[in-house]
């Protein structure tokens, strides 16, 4: 399943956890109001992203470019959080090796970004790269960029950038202190997690 799939993927489905039954969006939820509140970093993320851009084009290539990134970066908690559930003797050393590992990881990240936002301006089409099998990942928003669609983009902005901000307050704000729920970190959960975010922005914004 692609990334952008993966975010928009229906909480409808019987193996997905409801927001009101998944075990992390609480934690989300506690938040509002706060000036760390996922959602809030995230509108001022793209207040700031904004001010940078000169045009709407350049606006909405920065969009792009980031939610690729954040998409990316989603994946590599994901991997960790279920690391962290088959070893859970292990989390914190393992919360800490990936905070170390932070450079290295925004590096292939970005590497990565950079290849997946060519293909998207060339209309799908690669002349061959490192992320190639990984291109129908990004096949989904096509239409959209092509479009210029900047009002989908500002809402899946927001919503990866919430994502980000709340899985960063998960691992280093909740799980070392709460170990009791590294056996909820399910793939069902984690995902669940993602899309209740999702619709929380997409319900705030509509």
């Amino acid at each position: 399943m692609g990334l952008m799939d993966k975010l928009k993927k229906s909480l409808k489905s019987q193996n997905q956890s409801r927001p009101e039954t998944n075990p992390f969006f609480p934690f989300f939820m506690r938040l509002e109001g706060e000036s760390q509140f996922p959602f809030l970093l995230a509108l001022n993320s793209l207040e700031e992203l904004e001010k940078t851009a000169n045009s709407d084009r350049e606006l909405l290539d920065y969009l792009v470019e980031d939610i690729i990134f954040t998409s990316i970066y989603a994946t590599f908690y994901e991997q960790l959080f279920l690391t962290m559930k088959d070893n859970p003797e292990y989390a914190i050393d393992l919360i800490d090796r990936f905070s170390e590992g932070g450079k290295e990881r925004e590096e292939i990240i970005a590497r990565q970004t950079h290849f997946h936002f060519e293909y998207l301006k060339n209309n799908g089409v690669c002349p061959g790269c490192e992320c190639c099998e990984n291109h129908p990942d990004v096949d989904e928003i096509i239409p959209s960029y092509k479009k210029a669609d900047l009002e989908f983009f500002i809402k899946l902005y927001l919503g990866m950038q919430a994502i980000q901000f709340s899985m960063e307050h998960l691992l280093y704000d909740i799980l070392p202190h709460r170990q009791d729920l590294l056996t909820q970190l399910s793939d069902k959960n984690v995902l669940g997690f993602r899309q209740a975010i999702i619709d929380y922005t997409d319900n705030k914004l509509t």
